[in-house]
C-alpha cells in the first residue's frame, strides 16, 4: 500500500548522505520512525518492505515509511551507490504498520486524524498518496534535489534546517509528479527547459522531442494529458506571455526587436499571435500597461 503525504508539510532530516557497498551487503532488518528515501545511482538490490519485494535500479526511489518494516534476503550487487534520506515523518504522513509486527518490534501509535486512511471517503482524491517504488529514470530534478540534501545536511551553513526542509518538500513533490504521470523520466522538464534556453528562437516539435528523448508522439500526448494543449502551443503561451513582460521591462524596445529577441520570423506574426492571446494587439497592450504604471496626478 502506498503511504499518505503531507506534501506542504515543514520537513526535518536526522540524516542523508551517499552510500556506497564495494561489496554485496544485506539490508538492515529493521522497523524506523523515520521515513528512509533511498535514490539508486546504480546498482540493483532487492529490498522488502512488508514481505513485498522491491527490485531497486539505477534511477529508481524507494520510500520506506516509518513504522513499517523493511529488510534484504540477499546483498546488493557489488559496487551500489546510493543517495539515503532519513525523513522524520510529519503530522499527517499517514502509512501502514506491519501486521503483525515481526520480531516482537513495537510500531508508533499514529493519532486519529482525516488523512488515515480509515477516515478518508471514497470521494476524496488521494493526491497525496506515493507509492513505495517510484522510478525517476531521467529526472533532473530528482537527482538534484537528493544530492542538494545530502550536501546541505553535511554543511553548517545559515538556515539549513530551513533550506533542508524547503528541498525535501520540493523532493516530495517531484517524486509525486514522477510516481503519478505515468511517462518515461520527467520529459517535461527536459522539453521546457530546451524551449527556455532557446529563447531566441522557435523550437520545432522534432527539437522539443529530442530534448527529451522520447518520440513526438510521446511528447505531444504527454503534453495534452498534463497541459490539455501540444508542446508548439505551450511554448507559443510562454513566448507570448514572455513578450508581454519584455513589453513593459523594456519600454524603448521596438516590437520588432521584442518580436526578434524571441525567436519570432517578423513583427506582423508576432503580433498577430499577441493579438490572438491577449485579444489587443502588442502596442495597445504596452500603452494601457504604462497607463496603470502612472502615478496619480
Amino acid at each position: 500500500m502506498p503511504g499518505i503525504y503531507d506534501l506542504a508539510a515543514q520537513r526535518k532530516a536526522s540524516a542523508a548522505s551517499y552510500i556506497g557497498y564495494k561489496t554485496p551487503s544485506q539490508h538492515p532488518d529493521r522497523i524506523m520512525e523515520e521515513h528512509d528515501l533511498v535514490y539508486f545511482l546504480e546498482g540493483e538490490w532487492e529490498i522488502y518492505q512488508d514481505g513485498i519485494p522491491y527490485t531497486l535500479r539505477s534511477g529508481d526511489v524507494i520510500l520506506l515509511h516509518g513504522g513499517r518494516h523493511h529488510f534484504s534476503r540477499r546483498p546488493c550487487q557489488a559496487g551500489t551507490n546510493t543517495i539515503y534520506i532519513h525523513l522524520f515523518p510529519a503530522d499527517n504522513d499517514r502509512y501502514f504498520p506491519p501486521s503483525p509486527p515481526n520480531k516482537g518490534k513495537t510500531v508508533p501509535v499514529f493519532p486519529d486524524s482525516p488523512y488515515a486512511p480509515e477516515n478518508r471517503s471514497q470521494e476524496e482524491p488521494a493526491d497525496d498518496l506515493l507509492p513505495e517504488k517510484i522510478s525517476c529514470q531521467g529526472s533532473e530534478e530528482v537527482r538534484f534535489l537528493f544530492d542538494a540534501i545530502a550536501k546541505t545536511f553535511a554543511l553548517e551553513t545559515y538556515k539549513r534546517e530551513e533550506k533542508i526542509s524547503s528541498l525535501c518538500q520540493l523532493l516530495l513533490r517531484e517524486l509525486y509528479a514522477c510516481a503519478h504521470h505515468k511517462i518515461p523520466g520527467d520529459i517535461f522538464s527536459a522539453a521546457i527547459g530546451y524551449m527556455v534556453s532557446n529563447s531566441q528562437k522557435i523550437c520545432s516539435a522534432g527539437e522539443l522531442a529530442q530534448a527529451a528523448h522520447v518520440s513526438e508522439r510521446t511528447l505531444r500526448n504527454a503534453f495534452l494529458r498534463r497541459y490539455a494543449m501540444t508542446p508548439c502551443a505551450y511554448q507559443m503561451r510562454y513566448k507570448l506571455r514572455q513578450a508581454a513582460i519584455e513589453l513593459m521591462n523594456h519600454p524603448q524596445a521596438t516590437i520588432r526587436a521584442v518580436a526578434e529577441n524571441l525567436g519570432f520570423c517578423d513583427e506582423f506574426h508576432f503580433s498577430k499571435s499577441f493579438k490572438k492571446e491577449f485579444g489587443i494587439p502588442p502596442s495597445l497592450y504596452r500603452e494601457q500597461q504604462a497607463e496603470k504604471m502612472d502615478p496619480l496626478p
